[in-house]
C-alpha cells in the first residue's frame, strides 16, 4: 500500500468541535495507512527484540532458560555446575527471614543504640560482664577452685547458690592464688577480715574479725548441713591484676546449724595482705567436703 494522497488544507483550521471535510479525509487516510503498514512492522520488531534478549540471557547463563511453569515466587540462579540456570525457593524472604550457616553483617559503632542488627563482634565490644566458669557440685568435693586471666577484669564475682557442707557446724573459708592455682596462700597471717551481720529472732548485731589468719572467714554463726541450711550470696574480688593488697566484699545468707535454725545474713570485708595480683580463688569448708551447690564466677571487664 502506497502513501495516500493528502489534500493540502489551506486556510484556518476548523473551529473547536466543528468538522472539516478535507481534514477529516486526511486523518482517515493516515490512520488506515498506519494500521496496515506500521503495526505489523512494530510487531515484527518486538518479536525480534525478544529473541535477541533471550539469546543474550542464554549465552550469559551458558545454557537454555529453564521452564517457568510452576516457578512462581522462585529465584533464578546459576546452577552448581555453572553450565546453566536453575530456579530455587531456597532463599530468605524479606519479611521474617530465617538464615542458615554463618550470615554476616556490618558491625555497628561502639554504643550504637538503634534497631540495626548487632553482630557478635558488636556484642563482645559492648558487654561489661562475662561468665568465666560455672561449677555445680554433684559429688563431694574438698574445695572448689577457679582460675582466670586477671589482666582482663577490673573485678571478679563469685555467685553462690545453695552451697551445702557435708559436715554440720562448719565455717566457709576462702584463699587466693597468684600462680594460676598451682598453690593457694595459706600463711598464718596471709589474710585479715571483718564480718558483721545479724541473725533472725535476735536483734543484736554479731561480728567476727581477725588481723591475721590463714584464710578468709565468710560467716558469723557456723553453717549446718541440713536441707535448709545452705549458703547463698556473692563475693567480689576487686582489681585482681593490681600488684597491691587484694580486697574482697561478700554478702551471704544462710541458716545457723543449731536447733534454733536462725536465718543469718552478713557482709564480709577482707583482704589478702601481700601485694601481688590474684588469678585463682579457692572456696572450702573448715571441715569435711562440699556436698552440693552451684558456684558461678563472673568477670567485670575493664
Amino acid at each position: 500500500m502506497t502513501l495516500p494522497t493528502i489534500t493540502t488544507y489551506i486556510g484556518q483550521p476548523p473551529a473547536k468541535e466543528q468538522s472539516n471535510p478535507v481534514l477529516d479525509t486526511n486523518i482517515d487516510y493516515l490512520l488506515d495507512y498506519t494500521k496496515n503498514n506500521y503495526v505489523p512492522e512494530l510487531q515484527a520488531f518486538i518479536i525480534w527484540a525478544e529473541g535477541v534478549r533471550d539469546n543474550v540471557l542464554a549465552t550469559a547463563l551458558a545454557g537454555d532458560l529453564p521452564a517457568l511453569t510452576g516457578k512462581a515466587g522462585q529465584f533464578m540462579r546459576a546452577n552448581v555446575a555453572e553450565d546453566g540456570a536453575e530456579f530455587t525457593a531456597d532463599v530468605a524472604p524479606l519479611a521474617g527471614p530465617s538464615f542458615t550457616g554463618i550470615p554476616a553483617a556490618p558491625t555497628a559503632d561502639y554504643e550504637t543504640d538503634t534497631t540495626q542488627i548487632a553482630t557478635t563482634a558488636f556484642v563482645q565490644a559492648n558487654k561489661s560482664e562475662v561468665i568465666i566458669a560455672t561449677t555445680t557440685i554433684s559429688a563431694a568435693a574438698s574445695s572448689v577452685d577457679f582460675t582466670f586471666d586477671e589482666s582482663l577484669y577490673r573485678a571478679v564475682r563469685l555467685e553462690l547458690s545453695n552451697l551445702s557442707p557435708a559436715t554440720d557446724g562448719v565455717n566457709l573459708l576462702l584463699r587466693t592464688s597468684t600462680d594460676d592455682g598451682s598453690s593457694y596462700d595459706d600463711g598464718a597471717s596471709a589474710y585479715d577480715y571483718a564480718n558483721t551481720g545479724v541473725a533472725s529472732l535476735n536483734t543484736n548485731h554479731r561480728g567476727t574479725a581477725s588481723e591475721g589468719d590463714s584464710a578468709v572467714l565468710l560467716n558469723l554463726l557456723t553453717i549446718g548441713n541440713g536441707s535448709t541450711e545452705s549458703v547463698s550470696g556473692q563475693i567480689t574480688i576487686f582489681d585482681p591484676s593490681e600488684a597491691k593488697e587484694t580486697r574482697l566484699i561478700g554478702q551471704l545468707v544462710y541458716r545457723y546449724f543449731s536447733s534454733t535454725n536462725w536465718l543469718t545474713g552478713l557482709t564480709s570485708y577482707s583482704s589478702r595482705k601481700a601485694e601481688a595480683d590474684v588469678n585463682g580463688i579457692r572456696l572450702f569448708f573448715s571441715s569435711g567436703n562440699i556436698s552440693s551447690g552451684t558456684i558461678r564466677m563472673i568477670g567485670v571487664l575493664k
